[in-house]
């Protein structure tokens, strides 16, 4: 048995890819080891993650729309489509492109801390679409 904090460690698993929304679901813990039992399982938490109704409906969302430092792009579920990412400033030129070619998590991140203040789009290239979201950086001073 662990006799101290430091033997104990805190995992997170997201199971959203495994889940089908609104269904029950069952977890199975098991331990493979040398006919030794060295698992010890404590205080596990299964806690439901709030979604923006937008997030719901469209299937994706770029948050927040008036950014500082850091641009988030969340999909309800892998986006196995998506192709690229990029960002355009008001003049039309591109800034940042970031190639994806459908290996990307749920949440990706972009960072905007080296931009000036001013108008920008975010331009999501899927295998057969394309969404164009405006957004605005602001700095505080």
């Amino acid at each position: 048995i662990p006799v101290s904090y430091a033997q104990w460690r805190e995992e997170r698993v997201n199971l959203t890819p495994f889940v089908t929304p609104n269904s029950s679901f069952q977890l199975v813990f098991r331990n493979s080891s040398n006919k030794v039992n060295n698992l010890f399982l404590d205080n596990i938490r299964v806690v439901p993650q709030w979604l923006p109704a937008t997030l719901k409906s469209e299937g994706w969302l770029i948050a927040p729309t008036l950014v500082n430092e850091q641009l988030v792009i969340r999909h309800l579920f892998p986006p196995t489509d998506l192709q690229e990412v990029t960002l355009f400033n008001a003049a039309g030129q591109q800034i940042v492109r970031k190639k994806i070619r459908g290996q990307a998590s749920t949440n990706l991140q972009l960072a905007t801390g080296h931009l000036s203040a001013g108008t920008y789009q975010v331009k999501l290239t899927y295998t057969n679409r394309v969404l164009v979201k405006k957004l605005l950086i602001h700095r505080s001073k």
